[in-house]
C-alpha cells in the first residue's frame, strides 16, 4: 500500500532512531558541561573488574577521555595512554554521526511542512 501525502511522513521506527541518534550526538556536549572529575569517584563499572580481578586495555578509558576533553592532558595519561588514540577516533565518529543526524533531522523537517502545506492547501 503506497503512503498518501496525508499519512504521517515517518514511521514510529524512524521517529525513534532518530531520537537515539540525537541523544547520542548530544552526549558529548553533556561531557563538556560535567566537570573533569565527575567519573573519578565510585565502583569501576568495567565487567573485567567486576568479574576477575584484572585491569583490560580499556579500563580508564571513560575518565581519560573524560579529562581530555577538559584539556587535562596529564591525568588522561595517568588514567590509559591509549586515550590519544581512543579519543581521536570516538570524535571522529561523533563527527559522522552528528552529520548524518543534522541532515536526518532536516530531511524530516522538509517532510512535516510539506506534509503541512499540502494538507492544509488541498482542503
Amino acid at each position: 500500500m503506497a503512503r498518501t501525502l496525508s499519512q504521517p511522513p515517518h514511521s514510529w521506527r524512524e521517529a525513534v532512531e532518530l531520537l537515539m541518534r540525537t541523544v547520542v550526538a548530544v552526549a558529548p556536549l553533556v561531557l563538556l558541561i560535567l566537570p573533569a572529575d565527575f567519573f573519578d569517584q565510585g565502583p569501576p563499572l568495567c565487567p573485567s573488574q567486576l568479574l576477575l580481578p584484572m585491569n583490560c586495555p580499556g579500563c580508564g578509558l571513560t575518565r581519560g577521555t573524560q579529562h581530555l576533553l577538559h584539556l587535562d592532558w596529564k591525568q588522561a595519561m595517568e588514567y590509559n595512554p591509549l586515550v590519544v588514540v581512543t579519543t581521536p577516533m570516538l570524535a571522529w565518529l561523533w563527527l559522522k554521526l552528528l552529520r548524518s543526524t543534522l541532515s536526518s533531522w532536516a530531511a524530516m523537517t522538509k517532510r512535516l511542512l510539506w506534509s503541512a502545506c499540502f494538507d492544509s492547501c488541498s482542503k
